[in-house]
């Protein structure tokens, strides 16, 4: 299991090369809010839409830049049963 300041430091890093894209995503939260408080009202569509993108997209970042992070290195499987290895 990595260490805690692994993890920290694989966060720091993945937020460092992803400033862009958050700003985007902070632009668009911001803009929705002052939507809601102005009373627009999304369809559940959209609202999921909403919900679930920016998480899937942090996802889909993180994912990439560990595994471009790891690409010169055997990767880490984690078994159930062993923890990691």
């Amino acid at each position: 299991m990595p260490s805690t300041t692994e993890i920290l430091d694989g966060l720091s890093a993945i937020a460092n090369q992803a400033t862009g894209i958050a700003a985007v995503w902070h632009l668009v939260i911001a803009i929705a809010l002052i939507a809601l408080a102005s009373g627009w009202r999304p369809s559940q569509h959209t609202a999921r839409l909403l919900i679930g993108t920016p998480l899937v997209s942090v996802a889909a970042l993180a994912f990439a830049l560990a595994t471009r992070s790891m690409a010169g290195s055997s990767p880490r499987v984690c078994w159930p049963s062993q923890g990691w290895r």
